[in-house]
């Protein structure tokens, strides 16, 4: 009997402790789920801004597709449109070309004719030149001596008819250019020099008169002249600035200055080189004397 009257005591007294254990963990449990709830809260909202980001991203890609979608297609219009224009520029060129032959032909034929003219006015000129012992006689031997009180012995003696010149037809700018550079080829710097100048004053706008101006001063380079030379190259890089070969022109300047001791000059006519045309061989080449001279070349 007291047993079961203690084991009844015990229940009382022990149920009251097992309901707060169980409230306890229940409340933890609540707590924990709240915990859970806010991270998965979290999660989601960070999902959504990742569906966000991703749907501007795709945005962002459809519209720089497109562009350049677009950009192609205008690049291959433009590639079309340039493909059209040279395909028509080169049939404009092959025309031109057939053209300037053509013309060249007729030249060549026009020249051919008034050489065969200028023979047959020359052989004109030659048969009505008077006979030349006739056109050297004096006057007085010619004619028969007057006698004193004759009527025609105040009249004037006519001088004999003076001879006529022959007809030359003037060479081309081409055709001196050509001889010229024959004669500079050929070692005769002289004549090269004298048929050069020739091209200059005669045709001063022609394209071979800036080459021309070149090889004079290469002539007189080439006999050790360099002190001739050097206004000719001054000349030349001067005069015409947009020569293929001005920068060669301005290296042969400074190897001349060089030669006849004025390094300044020189100094200054590479450094001039140097700067105009950086990327030139003859630049490198420029470098290289300036580095001989002891002088720091430009960057």
């Amino acid at each position: 009997m007291r047993l079961r009257l203690t084991a009844a005591v015990l229940a009382v007294l022990l149920l009251p402790a097992a309901g707060l254990a169980q409230n306890r963990e229940h409340l933890q449990m609540t707590a924990d789920l709240r915990i859970l709830q806010e991270h998965v809260n979290r999660l989601q909202l960070a999902v959504n801004r990742l569906d966000q980001d991703l749907a501007a991203t795709r945005k962002r890609l459809e519209e720089v597709s497109a562009a350049s979608v677009k950009g192609f297609a205008d690049q291959q219009l433009l590639i079309n449109q340039l493909s059209q224009t040279l395909t028509s520029v080169r049939e404009r060129i092959d025309d031109n070309s057939v053209r300037v032959s053509q013309l060249g032909q007729e030249f060549t034929a026009i020249r051919e004719g008034l050489r065969l003219l200028t023979d047959q006015i020359n052989t004109l000129v030659q048969l009505l030149q008077p006979t030349l012992p006739e056109a050297q006689r004096p006057a007085a031997q010619a004619a028969p001596s007057t006698p004193a009180g004759s009527a025609d012995a105040g009249a004037p003696v006519e001088p004999a008819p003076s001879a006529l010149d022959p007809v030359i037809i003037p060479q081309s700018a081409t055709a001196i250019f050509q001889s010229a550079y024959g004669d500079y080829l050929a070692g005769r710097y002289d004549s090269a020099i004298e048929g050069f100048r020739e091209l200059i004053q005669q045709y001063p706008d022609s394209p071979d008169a800036a080459a021309a101006q070149f090889w004079v001063a290469q002539s007189f380079n080439l006999k050790k002249d360099c002190r001739s030379a050097v206004p000719e190259y001054r000349r030349f890089v001067e005069n015409y600035r947009s020569a293929d070969d001005r920068d060669e022109g301005l290296y042969m300047l400074g190897w001349c200055y060089n030669d006849i001791g004025q390094r300044a000059d020189a100094q200054r006519t590479y450094e001039q080189l140097i700067a105009e045309y950086p990327d030139s061989t003859w630049a490198i080449m420029a470098r290289q004397r300036l580095e001989g001279m002891g002088v720091k070349p430009p960057q």
